[in-house]
């Protein structure tokens, strides 16, 4: 088949939908498909193609975290992709590009499947600062309309988990939707196990070898909670519990957090990575022993994956999206509160190594589960599905 994968970012971006739409590229073609990639940069009137990769003009909005938005209407583009002779197309984003999809689709009657990547009705706080009752009802309830739209005008819909598919359900979506789990990439997070390098970055951050290391990886936003998170750490019994936590990433509450950390004295306890390149953060969590993230707002959670693939077990709060996969005191712990954070985390440095072995296989046997080539047999489905009910001229 030849594909057409839209999305408003991709490489060099780093972020769930980036990892979700590179994995999925990847299997792809190792299995023969040819796939081209249209997502977009931030120059105005520049269009680029090489390597299947055609980048749209769009410009930056630094105040949604650099999203960049194209319009939804590119002639020149489409003259290409018409040319690129595709058989189906995948779009994996909601606004900009993933609006120009579904032009595509239209103009060269092409099946269209849908990824609904991003609950975006945990988002309205960028277009509500002032945390408006009025505005947050009326940010909602087109939030659902506009998921409902979009929903209905594919061929067919992914979720990445139940939970996602109980929310478009609510919304009124229609259309079939099929939960496809994005698959995680196990031999690239297993097989990050430089000691030097992973020695490097304990050093780096002061992490001395006795210490356990907890680590967070992701947007630094107030979404995901890590203010919660530091506030647990906050109630840690340091003399009872050796342990730090490393804060990997970047975002819109990057200095808020920082200063959260100042104002708690702790400086010590505390650090920040900042953004890193996809290559090396599979290094980041194998530097650590255990994943931390408080976050309630995933569609899936790529990076809680990421981390099992890595051997880590999960401290988070209770979220549908981690049913079957964090089972409390098997591949993981839940909290509910910052203290209830605090007494997991001092509970977790003292548990014994052969309790930790036993921890580490279940994740392993959880984590095997979510194969590049189950997700591929699952995508497949998917597709076939849309093809045969996708209307012929």
């Amino acid at each position: 088949m030849r594909i057409g994968i839209f999305s408003d970012t991709y490489a060099p971006d780093v972020n769930g939908v980036v990892t979700s739409v590179m994995l999925l590229q990847k299997t792809l073609e190792d299995h023969g498909h040819e796939v081209f990639v249209i997502t977009n940069h931030p120059k105005l009137i520049d269009i680029q193609y090489t390597d299947h990769v055609l980048r749209l003009p769009g410009i930056k909005l630094k105040s949604l975290y650099g999203y960049v938005m194209t319009s939804p209407i590119q002639l020149r583009a489409f003259r290409m992709i018409r040319k690129m002779k595709l058989d189906l197309i995948h779009v994996h984003s909601d606004f900009g590009v993933g609006m120009f999809s579904r032009f595509i689709s239209y103009r060269l009657n092409l099946p269209i499947v849908f990824t609904y990547h991003t609950e975006i009705e945990n988002y309205t706080h960028y277009i509500n600062p002032l945390e408006l009752r009025s505005v947050e009802k009326l940010s909602r309830f087109a939030v659902a309309k506009l998921s409902k739209q979009l929903g209905d005008h594919s061929t067919a819909v992914i979720a990445p988990s139940k939970k996602t598919k109980d929310m478009l359900l609510r919304y009124g979506v229609k259309k079939d939707i099929f939960v496809v789990p994005t698959g995680v990439d196990l031999e690239r997070f297993s097989s990050a196990s430089d000691d030097e390098k992973i020695r490097a970055i304990r050093r780096e951050f002061g992490i001395l070898d006795d210490e356990c290391l907890f680590i967070y990886v992701g947007r630094i936003a107030k979404e995901k909670s890590i203010d919660l998170v530091i506030e647990g750490f906050a109630k840690v019994d340091f003399q009872q519990a050796k342990c730090k936590l490393l804060v990997v990433g970047d975002g819109p509450q990057l200095k808020e957090l920082r200063q959260q950390v100042a104002d708690l004295g702790l400086d010590g306890q505390v650090k920040f990575a900042g953004k890193k390149p996809a290559g090396e953060v599979p290094y980041y969590y194998n530097a650590a022993q255990a994943f931390i993230c408080a976050s309630k707002t995933e569609t899936q959670g790529l990076t809680y994956l990421e981390a099992m693939a890595s051997g880590l077990p999960i401290l988070a709060r209770p979220d549908k999206v981690l049913e079957g996969l964090v089972r409390e005191g098997s591949t993981g712990y839940y909290f509910e509160t910052a203290e209830g954070l605090a007494r997991t985390i001092e509970a977790f440095v003292k548990l014994p190594k052969e309790d930790m072995v036993v921890v580490k296989n279940k994740i392993r046997s959880t984590i095997e589960k979510l194969d590049p080539e189950v997700f591929y047999r699952n995508i497949m489905q998917v597709y076939e599905s849309a093809m045969l009910d996708f209307p012929k001229d």
